[in-house]
């Protein structure tokens, strides 16, 4: 699946800035770069001071980054599954995410024996944190569903003794109320918000006043004190947080649908083999099963070309070699086209060469047949297409004599202009707008 980039970036410079803040040693810097109720020199926690830091920004960062990533990922699932329900099967790994994410908030406080002295501790210390990549590795499709049970069964066998090894030798306590209260309370985040996503996907009204009565919900508590006094009690705080409620705020609003809900404007994804429009997403395609020895050569190619990635959707297979050694990547571009040139052909198959990518398609859906389709819906009075990649030249041929197409980097056939690179485009359209 495509990585969004700005949104990882976002995401890895707030994990950076909690593991930075968490390790500022004290006394030494400006008072800025601490928790503003906890100054220098004496970093005495001062509830009377008013005010927030970055310290206090980085993790509402990360949860607003969660937020956007929910539906992203939700919708993606949604749309391989074209027609059919999978509310069934987004609750069960919904439940499973969250399963995972809560056990770790405790495992990784229960092998965690560093405070005690010695090498011994930090040794296995070291042996429960490789323990656990057994235990939560992403084994992909290329493992069998029994065989990620086993090994993970045999992870969790390991990480249950050496818990067990810890508590008796280094005197470590295993209880319900040890456990990593940011990752406890992330996983909480994340099936609330998760669920509360998928059931108001399509009714942002309800997800509106949801978050309304949450807002009221959240000034009464606090007008009431209630936090604390549910803290305080010892049975509910282990498993239940107001805080829960008050970063939900945060959360629920992260949705790029939301963003763009209010827009006038349509979607079209996979070529025209998906489309949105009244906010509604529609499907072109028939779901259709990839030949078995296609992926199998894909596969191959990225087993022995390092950093290239197999990108699987519903209407193409794309082997990307954005980052792969240029020479490299030369000679496998030729062998792949090559190799894939007999079973592509026998199964009527597109095979195009893309911006660093091989593209594996179907023939039915391409960036001209989503221009037919537009055209075919209305009358235009204007029509400008813009477009920097080989797939655009299908766009550029079935537009209209009147239309305006630009073409962007490399000549094109069809596009009746040029700009030279990315950069230019937003001053372009710019330029437009103050006409």
């Amino acid at each position: 699946m495509k990585r969004y980039l700005s949104l990882d970036l976002l995401r890895g410079l707030s994990i950076f800035g909690m593991v930075f803040s968490a390790i500022i040693p004290y006394g030494v810097l400006p008072a800025w770069m601490y928790h503003i109720q906890n100054p220098p020199p004496d970093h005495f926690f001062d509830g009377s001071v008013s005010g927030i830091g970055w310290v206090d920004l980085v993790f509402p960062i990360f949860i607003f980054c969660m937020g956007v990533a929910i539906p992203l990922a939700g919708r993606k699932k949604i749309s391989v599954a074209g027609s059919n329900s999978i509310t069934g099967q987004y609750v069960r790994e919904t439940f499973e995410r969250f399963g995972m994410l809560w056990l770790f908030s405790y495992l990784y406080v229960f092998l965690n024996f560093s405070t005690e002295q010695g090498w011994w501790p930090q040794f296995f210390t070291l042996v429960g944190f490789l323990l656990l990549f057994l235990f939560y590795y992403s084994y992909g499709k290329r493992f069998s569903i029994r065989k990620v049970f086993i090994y993970r069964g045999l992870g969790m066998l390991a990480i249950i003794a050496l818990i067990t090894f810890g508590h008796f030798a280094f005197g470590e306590v295993i209880s319900i109320y040890r456990s990593g209260i940011i990752i406890f309370l992330l996983a909480f985040l994340y099936l609330l918000g998760a669920l509360l996503w998928y059931f108001t996907r399509d009714n942002l009204g309800a997800r509106f006043l949801f978050f309304v009565g949450l807002v009221l919900f959240s000034a009464i508590a606090m007008d009431l004190d209630l936090q604390p006094k549910l803290y305080a009690v010892k049975e509910i705080r282990w498993f239940f947080n107001m805080e829960y409620l008050y970063f939900l705020m945060i959360l629920l609003p992260a949705t790029l649908e939301q963003w763009l809900g209010n827009l006038n404007i349509g979607l079209a994804a996979e070529h025209g083999a998906f489309y949105k429009s009244d906010g509604k997403w529609h499907k072109n395609s028939m779901q259709k099963k990839w030949d078995p020895e296609i992926l199998t050569i894909l596969n191959q190619f990225v087993e022995k070309t390092p950093r290239s990635a197999l990108e699987v959707k519903e209407t193409a297979l794309v082997w990307h070699y954005r980052k792969v050694d240029g020479w490299l990547a030369s000679m496998r571009v030729q062998q792949l086209i090559e190799a894939l040139v007999t079973p592509c052909t026998r199964d009527h198959l597109q095979i195009m060469k893309g911006n660093k990518i091989i593209e594996v398609k179907h023939p039915d859906f391409t960036k001209g047949s989503e221009v037919n389709r537009l055209l075919n819906e209305d009358n235009y009075d204007f029509v400008m297409a813009m477009g920097d990649d080989v797939t655009d030249e299908d766009m550029f041929f079935a537009l209209p004599n009147n239309s305006t197409t630009i073409k962007i980097g490399t000549f094109s056939e069809y596009a009746k202009y040029n700009l030279l690179n990315q950069t230019e485009t937003l001053p372009f359209l710019k330029k437009l707008m103050a006409l």
